[in-house]
């Protein structure tokens, strides 16, 4: 069984990742050990789930076959990810133009079709960090999904390419 939770997350901060060919930012899940300096370097994004909602009934409906010709059944889904948006205080407090670039990526990238909407709220400040910080949600489509072939069983949840 893989993690499912973390691979929406995982999918959103690859494509992010790939925009950020200079390496101006950091794109991280809410759990992420890596190293963070303190005080922040660059403009910070952290992608966590905060809701799934699935409709009534089993997880068996029928969702056609993967890439591989194996039966793919399943269940859609409506994922709210919570996105927390930090900008180093001497870059300037426009934390608003930090959520433009990322709501640009992945309203013209390749998850836009499961993308329903994006949100941000009022910006703050944080002594610790020394920055400036917002909350935001991105929601979106995504599918529970079970795959099962002669030797594997395995779920997990993947952003929607379609609507």
């Amino acid at each position: 069984m893989t993690n499912s939770v973390k691979s929406i997350t995982d999918e959103m901060i690859d494509v992010l990742k790939m925009y950020d060919q200079n390496d101006e930012y950091v794109f991280c899940g809410a759990f992420d050990n890596s190293y963070k300096p303190c005080p922040l370097l660059k403009p910070t994004a952290v992608l966590g789930v905060k809701e799934i909602c699935l409709g009534e009934g089993g997880f068996g409906e029928y969702l056609g076959t993967d890439a591989n010709g194996n039966t793919v059944m399943g269940k859609r889904c409506d994922v709210t990810l919570s996105l927390k948006l930090f900008m180093p205080r001497s870059m300037g407090q426009d934390v608003g133009s930090f959520f433009e670039v990322i709501a640009s990526v992945l309203s013209g990238g390749p998850l836009s079709s499961g993308i329903l909407s994006l949100s941000i709220g009022e910006t703050s400040s944080d002594k610790l960090l020394d920055c400036f910080m917002a909350n935001g949600e991105i929601k979106l489509r995504a599918i529970f999904n079970t795959v099962s072939s002669k030797n594997r069983f395995a779920s997990s949840f993947s952003i929607r390419q379609d609507n």
